[in-house]
């Protein structure tokens, strides 16, 4: 995992150069320590299957940034209002709310570029991605959970992990799938419960 890691990390580097203006300064601040956890799903799929994982490192670097972009939206003050996360201050602590919120828009939509730009891979494989990620991170997923998870009651728990957590989980192995050209049904089941998992452990130590 840790060879994987650097190599992602070498991707995210390269996309997100220094000397571009506070923009990519305060993404490349978000994203650093992050376990990675997601896009290293996606990449071990590729292993599995003994596809290079060059195929993969540009759709797990769109991965990163949408978790990351939505780490960043989550601590704000009008959501949790967190001051401290991977180990340092929150990007609206470090910088200051309004460079945090398009911050974390600059990285949605440089995601999207990312796949859209993504080398090794045919117009179908980008489109199914692309189309992959919207649909885990809008509404009925990601960004749908979040907001069940600030106006629902106890009894949505298991929609809000299904949809905040558990959509991410599913997107990084559901392009595993499609990059190797498996069945994306059984990898949106283990998605869905990893995520369900990750969220509860996640609950108890909090």
């Amino acid at each position: 995992m840790d060879r994987l890691r650097e190599a992602l990390n070498q991707i995210l580097t390269e996309l997100l150069p220094k000397d571009r203006g506070t923009l990519y300064e305060a993404a490349r601040y978000s994203l650093e320590g992050g376990k990675r956890l997601r896009p290293l799903l996606t990449l071990a799929v590729l292993e599995t299957y003994s596809v290079p994982i060059k195929k993969g490192l540009y759709p797990a670097a769109a991965l990163e940034m949408i978790h990351t972009y939505s780490l960043i939206h989550d601590d704000l003050p009008c959501m949790d209002d967190d001051d401290i996360r991977r180990g340092k201050p929150t990007l609206h602590k470090a910088y200051h709310e309004s460079s945090a919120v398009l911050t974390g828009d600059f990285l949605l939509t440089f995601a999207f570029e990312t796949l859209a730009n993504a080398p090794d891979l045919s117009d179908s494989e980008k489109n199914a991605l692309i189309t992959t990620l919207a649909r885990h991170a809008g509404a009925e997923g990601m960004i749908g959970g979040q907001l069940l998870d600030l106006e629902g009651t106890i009894e949505d728990w298991e929609e809000i992990y299904s949809k905040k957590t558990g959509a991410l989980f599913c997107a990084a192995l559901e392009f595993g799938a499609l990059l190797v050209g498996a069945s994306v049904e059984p990898f949106q089941a283990i998605g869905k419960a990893l995520g369900m998992a990750f969220q509860l452990i996640d609950d108890l130590l909090d």
